[in-house]
């Protein structure tokens, strides 16, 4: 398991190993599965994952918030899709549909 990150972090296991952000692209080159952990308003840095020809599968944890405490009624966790996932729409709830997503599904992606 190899973890990208900025954030200090301490008490991981010896298998874990922890690169900068830097390293993403050399991260990308070799691994077989994306596992993201972002707010709503950095999806967009995840286009970095489609920019580096990354062929594998990629899920995405969406931190955004949910007043409606998860009951799907407010839509301020709404995010845009791409239409096909989500046929005759161009959103999902995260309280809803989510809160993890494929990464092809969320509508920065290019298709």
């Amino acid at each position: 398991i190899t973890l990208v990150s900025e954030a200090a972090l301490r008490d991981l296991p010896d298998e874990v190993e922890v690169q900068p952000m830097r390293a993403m692209n050399a991260v990308l080159s070799w691994a077989d599965y994306v596992a993201a952990d972002v707010g709503r308003e950095s999806l967009s840095t995840l286009a970095a994952v489609y920019e580096s020809g990354f062929k594998g599968d990629a899920q995405v944890l969406v931190r955004t918030p949910m007043p409606c405490a998860g009951l799907a009624d407010c839509g301020v966790c709404a995010l845009t899709v791409v239409r096909g996932f989500a046929p005759g729409a161009a959103y999902k709830l995260a309280c809803k549909d989510g809160p993890v997503f494929d990464l092809a599904e969320l509508a920065f992606s290019p298709q």
